[in-house]
């Protein structure tokens, strides 16, 4: 079904909204909207958006037949315009409009937080699809880093949430299929950068509040990230959040200020609303209570529980019993967050994780040591170029503090070199006295990493952070195809347990 809208229902809405400045566009009807002249036909209106935007895309997009563009700035040529304050609001609610308001069509919720957003959203689709495949229903649909599935789009995700157009016909396309929930990992970004403005979700949560993605690309300060995240609570009439975070005040009295529905959980206290009591932890699951029905959770590591626990309160709230989210989630599995691959002689464990913050690092380093005491630890990991530039020395400074050895690998380099980015991360290394090495390559590092631990008289763990099981690396704005962690670190060990039967 092809949406029509007319350039007069935009700019009403662009009025309403206060963002309108001046437009010359003849009322006329809308086919498609985009901001990638790539995708441009006759009919688009076409948004000029983003720091990096050239003139060449809109001639590109004129040139293709594009019926009007939308702009904060006048490029003075022979196209209809609309002039607009605020080019990402523009988007959000026009967005909106030309999809016929999906949002309010199908039971939304959004998760944020600094770590865990990716795993929690999986809880939630896995006990979601559990509970609807009970009915005859359709599956949830999920917009995560690892994934998207709307009913028709079914694909790895290489962005956390989309532009506002993109992510209003993920929407749309959900409503078309028939789905009746969706689950949205919500980064920062999205939040300050309004690519989810206009969003009205069921129910939002907010997992913890780290320190990361500070730097002049993306959050100024701290205090800007927090409010970034705290957006979300605008959102929605209920919030999800952990009483085990930092920062808990400030989270408690923006939900007293906006009057919200509050339901919290922890790890630590029973002052809450879910608690998981009885916290047993065992080589590959950890098993806990919340309100008498007993849990099993795969992997290990308490930030496991904590992010099943917000899973368990939000599915709860969409009136799911505990009985049917413990069913689901003792089988579930998360490829790539948190996967532990060991050779059958327990020589080597590959502990491949989709860890890339401080507050992650710490986590998982802090649950090896608890589990794996004896092992000799290995960390390989690397840094983004382009978002997230605190990570460069939060990650070594971590890393340091636990790893016998480091190798520097490439994650998303982007726009800069792996060397720069590794030599920048190298000198906390040396300051910290822990010796590394940088390898150009990702899969050659972690296959030598796993040939020295083979050849080592002592047992050893290699942490390989950063990517999962995700298939590809951000080279520019490009994703180039890569063999993921948990395909390489899969393979080594059963190769390894092969010629040791041979």
């Amino acid at each position: 079904m092809q949406n029509i809208k007319n350039t007069n229902n935009f700019l009403n809405i662009l009025k309403a909204k206060q963002l309108l400045i001046n437009s010359n566009v003849a009322n006329i009807p809308i086919k498609k909207i985009t901001f990638d002249s790539r995708q441009v036909e006759p009919g688009t209106l076409f948004f000029c958006k983003g720091a990096n935007f050239k003139k060449q895309y809109l001639l590109d997009a004129q040139a293709k037949g594009a019926s009007a563009y939308i702009s904060e700035v006048d490029y003075k040529i022979d196209l209809p315009c609309i002039i607009v304050k605020d080019i990402r609001l523009a988007m959000s609610y026009l967005g909106k409009e030309f999809y016929n308001q999906p949002d309010r069509k199908l039971k939304l919720i959004g998760v944020t937080g600094s770590k865990g957003k990716s795993t929690t959203v999986s809880y939630v689709k896995a006990i979601l699809d559990h509970w609807l495949t009970k009915q005859n229903k359709q599956p949830c649909g999920i917009i995560s880093t690892i994934e998207t599935y709307d009913g028709i789009i079914n694909t790895e995700s290489t962005i956390t949430t989309p532009e506002a157009l993109d992510l209003f016909s993920h929407l749309s396309n959900a409503v078309q299929s028939g789905l009746e929930y969706m689950v949205i990992e919500v980064s920062s970004q999205a939040l300050k950068y309004n690519r989810v403005t206009g969003i009205e979700f069921d129910i939002v949560s907010l997992l913890n509040l780290g320190r990361d993605h500070i730097s002049p690309l993306e959050h100024p300060s701290y205090q800007d990230y927090v409010e970034s995240k705290l957006r979300i609570f605008q959102m929605s009439d209920t919030v999800v959040f952990s009483k085990d975070m930092e920062n808990l005040e400030i989270v408690e009295q923006e939900i007293n200020k906006l009057g919200i529905q509050g339901i919290s959980y922890s790890t630590k206290s029973d002052n809450c609303d879910y608690y998981a009591a009885n916290i047993n932890f065992y080589s590959d699951s950890n098993h806990f209570t919340v309100n008498s029905t007993n849990y099993s959770l795969p992997g290990i590591g308490s930030y496991n529980i904590e992010n099943a626990l917000c899973a368990i309160a939000i599915t709860e709230l969409l009136g799911i019993p505990k009985q049917e989210s413990a069913a689901a989630l003792e089988n579930i599995e998360t490829l790539g967050r948190d996967n532990l691959y060991m050779t059958h002689d327990n020589k080597i464990i590959c502990h491949v994780s989709y860890a890339h913050t401080s507050l992650s690092f710490d986590k998982s380093f802090e649950t090896i040591e608890q589990h794996f005491p004896d092992y000799q630890l290995i960390a390989l990991f690397g840094a983004s170029g382009s978002k997230g530039l605190n990570r460069i020395e939060d990650l070594p400074k971590s890393a340091a503090k636990h790893a016998d050895f480091v190798y520097l690998i490439p994650d998303d380099p982007g726009f800069r070199e792996h060397s720069e980015i590794a030599a920048a991360m190298a000198k906390y290394l040396i300051e910290a006295d822990c010796p590394y090495k940088i390898v150009e390559e990702r899969e050659a590092a972690i296959k030598e990493a796993f040939e020295l631990a083979a050849k080592s008289n002592r047992k050893t763990l290699l942490f390989i952070a950063g990517k999962g099981s995700e298939h590809y690396q951000m080279i520019g704005n490009t994703p180039v195809p890569i063999n993921s962690d948990v395909d390489v670190a899969s393979k080594l060990v059963s190769d390894y347990n092969q010629k040791a039967k041979d």
